[in-house]
């Protein structure tokens, strides 16, 4: 099978998976809302029931693919302290400046047209009202485990009969994409890249599961944090 066939296969069937994953989230909320439980938590926790049912299902679609596992990937490289750090250093500075990017974008396209065509608001204040256990569970534990076992593992092991650079690209994009937002589009392309190339590097998921984590943590939990602390809003 040619490359471009090995994407588009595996693009459907991520995208069948998600939308079947949505209606297990969907039904979360309902039952959510017929217990009454608060509007906030109850997005924070469909997201991630959606998630686990995302990884479920593309697992089981994906089952009998021709792949490449990740134990059979020699690393090149040991994920050491400095190691980390480095990849860290990394993340959260391409992120920074790629966010900074889109939203620049997002601002002067909207400027021109008049009117809101992209939305503005951070994917972060979704989180505001939700209490902080919650929210660390959810967005530094739950995600990162359910979208690098996704991502990382059975897409990538999907992808790698590409070669290793070509899987690295084409699961950062397909991790940007399926994120269906355009606020977050580049960010997650380049942070996609980053953790599937330590992923290769090492040959171990569990090295991309700390990154994210610390990259959720960072972004989702200790800035807003601060940013809060500082303008005292």
């Amino acid at each position: 099978m040619s490359p471009i066939k090995i994407v588009i296969k595996q693009s459907v069937v991520l995208l069948t998976a998600l939308l079947l994953a949505s209606a297990a989230g969907m039904g979360f909320v309902f039952l959510c809302g017929q217990a009454d439980v608060h509007g906030d938590i109850v997005y924070t926790l469909s997201a991630n029931v959606y998630g686990i049912a995302w990884l479920v299902l593309f697992s089981l679609f994906t089952k009998n693919c021709k792949k490449i596992k990740l134990n059979q990937i020699k690393p090149t490289e040991s994920f050491h302290f400095t190691a980390a750090l480095r990849y860290c250093l990394i993340l959260l500075g391409g992120t920074a400046v790629l966010s900074f990017l889109t939203d620049s974008v997002i601002a002067g396209v909207n400027a021109l047209s008049g009117k809101e065509i992209f939305g503005t608001e951070s994917v972060v204040s979704a989180f505001e009202n939700v209490p902080l256990p919650l929210a660390v569970l959810c967005i530094v534990i739950i995600a990162p485990v359910a979208e690098e076992l996704l991502f990382r593992k059975v897409l990538l092991e999907n992808l790698l009969l590409l070669g290793k650079r070509k899987a690295v690209i084409a699961n950062g994009i397909l991790f940007g994409i399926m994120h269906f937002n355009a606020e977050q589009l580049l960010y997650t392309v380049f942070s996609g890249m980053v953790y599937a190339l330590v992923v290769v590097r090492t040959g171990k998921i569990i090295n991309a599961v700390c990154l994210h984590m610390v990259f959720n943590l960072s972004g989702g939990i200790i800035l807003p944090a601060l940013a809060e602390m500082i303008t005292g809003s």
